[in-house]
């Protein structure tokens, strides 16, 4: 089962780069999401930007969640082990939140199906549902415009990493969770505060080919979400 290892987020009012910090670990078929939320395009995200283990993200997908706010997430398969890795996120200038989470035991070849995503007008706790398998992991990444808004992820989810730049009409905020596989998941968030548009991308992670869902992977979820580390920056 895809199992999540460490995250990180962060936020920041106006720069035109954002940099978190993420420790990749030695465990095998490694994998690494990175989503943010921004007023202005982001424009690359970068492993360990002028670094010995540089690595280039690619893009999964870019959802326009209001006509001044983007969500996009991005990916690298098999991200080098580093201890206190930097990834760069370029854009223009204005609000961004953002998070990314390292993985294992995901599909080296084929990592992800295919992606959903929705909008939400204001008012609205968002959700989506998608097909996965028991053994496989379902993730996904909500980002808000504007307002103060506070993210419950619904139940049977793990929440990753939760963030905003401010409050008010200029603030952004990103979140995402995760689940275990099955026929049919359904993930949900829970909205309190304001946002004035809400929206969300999610996808299904594959087990390395031949994998199975067992007791034990499923346990390895759950201790691994307890050794979740979350890193904070501004």
């Amino acid at each position: 089962m895809p199992t999540p290892e460490n995250a990180a987020q962060a936020a920041s009012t106006s720069a035109t780069t954002l940099d978190l910090t993420l420790t990749i670990g030695s465990n095998p078929d490694r994998f690494l999401l990175v989503g943010a939320c921004s007023t202005s395009t982001v424009t690359g995200v970068v492993f360990d930007p002028g670094g010995a283990d540089e690595r280039t993200l690619t893009n999964i997908t870019t959802l326009a969640v209001s006509s001044d706010t983007g969500l996009s997430l991005w990916k690298l398969v098999a991200p080098p082990t580093k201890t206190a890795a930097t990834i760069r996120i370029t854009k223009g200038g204005g609000h961004v939140a953002a998070g990314a989470l390292g993985l294992y035991d995901v599909d080296q070849t084929t990592p992800h199906d295919a992606v959903v995503t929705q909008t939400f007008a204001a008012g609205t706790d968002p959700g989506v549902s998608l097909a996965s398998q028991n053994a496989d992991l379902v993730f996904n990444v909500i980002g808000a415009d504007g307002g103060n808004p506070q993210f419950a992820s619904g139940g049977g989810q793990v929440e990753h990493w939760d963030t905003q730049s401010a409050s008010g009409n200029f603030a952004r905020a990103c979140a995402a969770a995760s689940a275990p596989g099955a026929s049919s998941v359904a993930m949900s968030w829970t909205l309190s505060g304001t946002a004035r548009a809400t929206g969300v991308i999610a996808l299904n992670l594959n087990a390395p080919a031949g994998g199975t869902a067992t007791g034990t992977q499923t346990a390895s979820l759950e201790a691994a979400v307890q050794r979740q580390q979350i890193v904070t920056g501004a």
